[in-house]
């Protein structure tokens, strides 16, 4: 499994990225999030994360609703569009 881990490949990543995490997540506990975020901000790649106190699917309204704003402001920001 380790070998398929995104922090063994951390280095490789050049694209803005975005985390969203919830903190009461079984699958992926949110330390390795933090661990990969901090892991791409080290290497230069411009990245935001958030913790949303949630599972791994977001399942509360407020927390879908700002995971959807900040994911298209991120979006905004970061996509280069041709005029």
């Amino acid at each position: 499994m380790r070998k398929v881990s995104p922090i063994v490949h951390a280095h490789k990543v050049k694209a803005p990225t975005m985390i969203h995490i919830g903190s009461k997540d079984l699958r992926v506990p949110h330390h390795q999030g933090t661990e990969y975020h901090l892991r791409l901000k080290a290497n230069g790649v411009p990245t935001r994360m958030h913790i949303y106190d949630d599972n791994h699917p977001l399942g509360t309204v407020p927390n879908e609703f700002d995971h959807i704003i900040n994911s298209m402001l991120w979006i905004s920001e970061h996509l280069k569009l041709d005029s």
